[in-house]
C-alpha cells in the first residue's frame, strides 16, 4: 500500500490513472465499445466467442495440469 500519496511517483501515477479513465469515459460517450467489436459484456461472456474459446480451454487445461482450481467460466468453455 502506498503510504505517501504526495510523493512524485504517487502523484504521477494518480495523474496517469485519472487521464486514462477520462479517456475511457470519452470513448464510451462516442462509441458503443472500447476496443473494436468487444464490449464490457464480452469480457463477462467471453467463452461464448469462438475466437476466445481455444485460449480459454488451453488455460483451463494448464490450470488442471498444475493442480490449480479452474474458474467456473472456464469450465463452461469446455462444455461448448
Amino acid at each position: 500500500m502506498q503510504k505517501n500519496l504526495g510523493d512524485a511517483l504517487a502523484l504521477s501515477s494518480i495523474a496517469a490513472a485519472t487521464a486514462y479513465y477520462a479517456e475511457m469515459e470519452k470513448l464510451l460517450t462516442t462509441a458503443p465499445w472500447l476496443a473494436g467489436d468487444y464490449s464490457f459484456a464480452d469480457i463477462d461472456c467471453m467463452t461464448q466467442r469462438p475466437a476466445v474459446m481455444p485460449v480459454v480451454n488451453a488455460m483451463a487445461d494448464w490450470l488442471r495440469a498444475a493442480g490449480r482450481p479452474v474458474p467456473a467460466f472456464m469450465c463452461l468453455a469446455d462444455s461448448g
